[in-house]
């Protein structure tokens, strides 16, 4: 029985590794396709993924203490931690984009920065430099 349940895993695990190259091919091409179709559409992911680094941070710290208020159960349910996910990402989207309307970098992206060039980076944009946020 525990033969029979080892081969049939080692068997799934040879199939999706010969497959996996394909389903990556398949992701990036369609992930270029749809950057070229919908650029502006999805321009606002510019800005979240600019500020990657301080998302990434700030996810956790929303989430660890969103779990703090979320009933002690023995699991959460996957609706309530998608749309809790989902919430959280948009509301750091939103907050990306107008956060980069008045500063160059995200605060972490800053800090780093400030941190690798020793020195203190300017954080802040130039008057006429917010105006244009099709740069973002």
């Amino acid at each position: 029985m525990q033969a029979e349940s080892n081969r049939a895993f080692y068997d799934f695990a040879d199939r999706s590794m010969m497959v996996a190259p394909i389903y990556s091919i398949f992701y990036v091409s369609v992930l270029v396709l749809l950057g070229l179709k919908a650029g502006k559409w999805l321009s606002p992911l510019r800005a979240f993924g600019r500020m990657a680094l301080t998302n990434y941070i700030g996810q956790s710290i929303i989430l660890v203490s969103l779990a703090s208020f979320i009933p002690v159960e023995p699991f959460v349910s996957y609706k309530t931690a998608a749309i809790v996910c989902f919430l959280t990402v948009g509301v750091q989207i939103l907050f990306s984009s107008l956060w980069l309307r008045f500063f160059r970098y995200g605060p972490l992206e800053w800090l780093w920065r400030c941190g690798t060039y020793g020195n203190w980076v300017p954080i802040r944009k130039n008057n006429g430099e917010g105006l244009d946020t099709a740069g973002l």
